[in-house]
C-alpha cells in the first residue's frame, strides 16, 4: 500500500511539473505583454524587442498609407 501512496505523489509531482513547465513556455515565449510593449519577455530579454516594434510601426505606416490610397481611389 506504501508504494502506491509513493506512486501517486510522484506521478502528481511530475505532471504538475510539466504544467509549470508549459506555463512558463507559454508566458515567457507566446504570451505577449502589455507592461513591455507587447513583446514578449523572452524578446525583450534576448534584445529583440526594438527590432519587433519598429518592424510593426512600419507595417503599421504602410498599412495606414494602402488604406489611404484605397480611401482616394473610392472617393474619386
Amino acid at each position: 500500500m506504501k508504494w502506491l501512496i509513493n506512486e501517486v505523489r510522484s506521478s502528481i509531482v511530475s505532471e504538475l511539473a510539466e504544467y509549470i513547465e508549459a506555463f512558463v513556455e507559454d508566458n515567457n515565449h507566446r504570451r505577449y505583454h502589455e507592461s513591455s510593449d507587447n513583446v514578449t519577455p523572452a524578446d525583450a530579454y534576448y534584445g529583440r524587442a526594438s527590432a519587433i516594434i519598429k518592424q510593426r510601426e512600419r507595417i503599421k505606416r504602410q498599412t495606414i498609407e494602402y488604406r489611404r490610397l484605397h480611401h482616394r481611389k473610392l472617393a474619386a
